[in-house]
């Protein structure tokens, strides 16, 4: 493709250029002319006014005297006089008293009527004495300015082909012939050719640092053709780059596919693995629990029998004092009415020991609301003889009404197997004075439950460890080690609360929310 065909002859910017010069010339030329001629015309029509009033300032006077006087022959030399003045063509007198009086012909296409009335002041009275008609030519003004017209267009068009010529010659030296190397630069421009750089033809005096704007476009433009050609490498190097990855990619993805055939293969056994080990997980979850179950009835049978041993006492002692004093014929019926309703009271208890011993392990069948206070003293009075028996003081502070929902029973059973744990420290620990606090309270819509001894705490390092399943620092007939782990699954596990344990400078605290 030619520079030509990309930018046509008739349409070519020096074309355009020197036409758009012609035109503007030519329309400021015709403006100036119609502005000079119109200056000129205004000025000869102002000086055809200055010869009217010269004609009224000169003539007039003499004019009226001699129509006032009636002198025929002068007044004849005096219209004559003003009809020998420039431009002046024709004059008409019309008298109030006296034949019209007419001078010189009009003969011009183009004239100016003026009239100038007379009169004659006599005896402080002004008398009328006709009026005047003058007709002057205008020909010759407008002669001279067809005249002026002619020569200013030629005087113009003379000028605007020189500075045209000029200024397009000029034009195309600084910047057309550059253009057209550039656009012949632009046509020939292809990839293979990015790596060659435009050059303009400069004249050998132009100094080399005189850049204008022509070479700083030239200079962006190799600096572009520079730019695309290293895009084009790196374009080319990262296509090759990519055309090995995928060759790689597609080795990589036939072995994933090789590997996913196998795991398949593998994940169908590691499935039943799975499962396997999720049953056996289960399994080993549900003995968990059935151990820990059998260690709180065997604490709990424990704490019953501590509970009974008095109460039984009692009986054999009531049974055995009835029995002698029968023997002895002293036994009133009285007595042993009294003695009977004893015997009965302490058995009514023991019952009620055992229906509490029964309802502590059924299974809640599914969540409701509790008092927490109600489930706290109901777990004590299964510990209550055992704690008694071992002196530690147990101190209960409980805010009213303090209510959550869950199971009851394993909250209970979550309780006692915390309270084992304090029961237990302070009996390993030979405290002095022992106690346990529970604090019950409600915090915005949680119920909190602390248990708290003064059992100097639990060591730090273990203290993450406790809630772990088999962990006791125990010997092996003193614990299962399970007691706290099973605890924090029923209360977080089964019913969405949380477990934890810190120290705090008497001993440990655990709390329980839900």
């Amino acid at each position: 493709m030619t520079a030509d065909r990309i930018i046509p002859k008739s349409f070519g910017i020096a074309r355009r250029f020197i036409l758009a010069i012609v035109i503007f010339s030519t329309a400021l030329t015709l403006a100036g002319t119609c502005l000079q001629l119109y200056i000129d015309y205004r000025k000869d029509l102002s000086n055809i006014s200055r010869q009217l009033a010269y004609i009224e300032t000169s003539h007039l006077h003499s004019l009226i005297n001699d129509i006032w006087l009636f002198n025929e022959r002068g007044l004849e030399a005096q219209l004559k006089g003003i009809l020998a003045l420039p431009m002046i063509e024709a004059l008409r007198l019309e008298r109030k008293d006296g034949p019209e009086l007419a001078v010189g012909k009009t003969t011009s296409r183009h004239l100016i009527s003026h009239t100038i009335p007379l009169s004659y002041q006599h005896l402080d009275k002004t008398v009328p004495l006709g009026t005047l008609h003058i007709t002057a030519s205008t020909d010759h003004v407008i002669q001279r300015m067809k005249e002026r017209v002619l020569l200013i267009l030629f005087t113009q068009a003379v000028m605007i082909f020189f500075i045209s010529t000029f200024i397009f010659l000029l034009f195309y030296h600084l910047i057309g012939r550059h253009l057209a190397v550039m656009a012949r630069h632009a046509s020939a421009l292809t990839i293979s050719n990015l790596h060659e750089p435009l050059q303009l033809e400069r004249s050998q005096g132009c100094p080399q640092d005189a850049k204008d704007e022509l070479d700083l476009l030239v200079d962006s433009l190799n600096s572009m053709q520079a730019q695309i050609s290293d895009y084009l490498t790196e374009r080319r190097q990262i296509e090759d780059t990519l055309h090995e990855q995928a060759t790689l990619l597609e080795d990589e993805i036939a072995q994933r596919q090789q590997a996913e055939e196998e795991l398949n293969v593998i994940n169908c056994s590691l499935e039943e693995r799975i499962a396997d080990a999720i049953n056996e997980l289960r399994r080993k979850d549900t003995l968990l629990l059935q151990q820990s179950k059998l260690a709180a009835m065997g604490e709990l049978l424990n704490n019953i029998a501590h509970q009974w041993r008095q109460p039984l006492n009692n009986i054999a002692v009531s049974i055995q004092t009835m029995q002698y004093l029968n023997k002895a014929g002293e036994l009133s019926q009285e007595e042993m009415d009294r003695d009977i309703k004893a015997v009965m009271d302490i058995l009514f208890y023991m019952s009620g020991t055992i229906d509490d011993f029964r309802s502590f392990f059924i299974k809640d069948r599914e969540k409701r609301e509790f008092v927490l206070q109600e489930i706290v003293e109901k777990t004590l009075n299964l510990l209550r003889s055992t704690l008694d028996d071992k002196g530690i003081m147990v101190k209960v502070e409980a805010e009213a009404d303090v209510r959550a929902t869950g199971y009851p029973n394993e909250y209970a059973q979550s309780l006692m197997n915390i309270l084992n744990n304090a029961h237990d420290a302070l009996l390993e620990r030979q405290v002095q004075g022992p106690s346990i606090t529970l604090v019950i309270r409600q915090e915005g819509s949680r119920s909190v439950l602390t248990v708290s001894d003064n059992a100097g705490g639990i060591p730090q390092q273990i203290l993450p460890q406790i809630f772990e399943p088999y962990f006791t620092t125990k010997g092996p007939s003193q614990g299962t080690g399970i007691g706290l782990y099973m605890a924090k699954t029923m209360i977080e596990r089964n019913m969405g609360g949380t477990l934890t344990a810190r120290n705090t400078a008497a001993g440990a605290e655990f709390r329980i929310e839900l």
